[in-house]
């Protein structure tokens, strides 16, 4: 039976349009290593997105499965199990030790069981819970787990290789992968394996206000995964190859037609241009041309852009920085070790800067208050970032 504030919160229909989706991060399963990328996402004018949010989770709690518009066959939400005492006390303390403006904000209360997937060590359960914002937070028991705030993430993968006594794994042995798709976005999943084999792992699909499929897979013995495929209708729209020791770039999936450019500057050695281009799950291609090279940064649903990303490029006797920068940072300093000092402020979230290769310094990066972020530092040069 729903509780009293979600009776109340039931009142706010209509339901808003759908932002909802899922984020793998990490999972620690005993009897595996994982490659830890404990992440909560962030993002601006929380107050308002929550309010806005707690009013499609509400409108979510009247809907039954499927209620995913997909016509894929899924778990109502509201009528799996709910957690205990211990596991919901689990799930609040998720906020501790968020960095500021990164609390999950997750309804702990509202936790539920999802399903319970067994590998060659054991069961392990996963428990799955809605965020104010439109997002989910997620444990498996045995294990770790974490956030998606806004659950804007098409498609999410972690990826564990098995421990061994001698050497960690490399990076072309990992055989676990945990991951969740957003339904709005993709469909399916594919794995493709070291043999050349493509498997489809079996997805437990959640109604609304999660909307996600969850995935856990190990591959036979012997094999290990090579990469992760989100598919719509059949087509590959997203993917994951980090085990792969080689990470596809995701502008492959950018529809290129609508590409623009965010910024450009002419340097001794050429034209530099920062491009934009949107994919086929929502998310915001960016990427950097320079002396014919094509540079990629990432792609990221929008307004995901929280920290500073930042690559270089050398094309003959120049550097070209170029930096994806948050909300929270008003400029980025470029001070030479000459006593020249070139300051960067960010147009729409991009800064690109070119200076001669063999100009010494060090990239500050400067806070909307006005301080310099201590923890933020990188030398000049930079060490060029892989090009495509």
């Amino acid at each position: 039976m729903r509780n009293a504030a979600m009776e109340r919160l039931a009142e706010a229909n209509p339901v808003p349009p759908d932002s909802r989706g899922s984020i793998a991060a990490q999972l620690q399963l005993n009897e595996i290593k994982p490659r830890v990328r404990q992440t909560w996402w962030s993002g601006q004018k929380r107050t308002a997105l929550a309010i806005a949010a707690l009013g499609l989770l509400a409108a979510a709690a009247l809907l039954v499965a499927p209620a995913l518009g997909l016509g894929i066959p899924g778990i109502d939400f509201f009528k799996a199990e709910k957690a205990s005492p211990e596991v919901v006390k689990s799930f609040a303390s998720m906020s501790e030790g968020a960095p500021p403006g990164m609390d999950p904000q997750v309804i702990s209360g509202e936790t539920r069981k999802v399903t319970t997937v067994s590998l060659s060590g054991g069961p392990h359960t996963l428990w799955v819970a809605p965020t104010a914002e439109g997002g989910l937070c997620f444990e498996w028991l045995p294990g770790s787990g974490g956030c998606d705030r806004k659950g804007d993430i098409p498609l999410a993968v972690s990826w564990m290789a098995a421990r061994t006594s001698t050497s960690p794994a490399s990076a072309r042995d990992f055989t676990i992968v945990d991951g969740h798709a957003h339904a709005p976005w993709v469909d399916g999943v594919e794995i493709r394996l070291s043999d050349g084999r493509t498997v489809r792992p079996e997805v437990t699909w959640v109604s609304a206000p999660i909307n996600a499929g969850f995935f856990l897979y190990e591959a036979p013995k012997g094999l290990s995964i090579r990469a992760v495929i989100g598919t719509k209708k059949g087509e590959a729209v997203d993917d994951d190859s980090l085990g792969s020791g080689d990470r596809a770039p995701c502008f492959r999936f950018a529809d290129l037609s609508k590409r623009h450019i965010v910024e450009a500057i002419d340097t001794s050695s050429g034209r530099a241009t920062i491009w934009e281009a949107p994919s086929k799950t929502n998310k915001v291609c960016t990427w950097l041309e320079f002396g014919g090279i094509r540079n990629f940064a990432r792609c990221l649903p929008p307004g995901e852009i929280e920290g500073i990303g930042a690559g270089a490029v050398n094309v003959g006797s120049t550097q070209v920085v170029w930096a994806t920068v948050g909300p929270t940072y008003r400029e980025l300093i470029f001070r030479f070790d000459d006593g020249t000092t070139d300051v960067a402020r960010p147009r729409d979230g991009i800064v690109l800067h070119a200076a001669p290769v063999d100009k010494r310094g060090m990239l500050l990066a400067r806070r909307s208050d006005g301080s310099l972020d201590p923890r933020f530092s990188l030398p000049l040069p930079m060490p060029p970032a892989p090009t495509k």
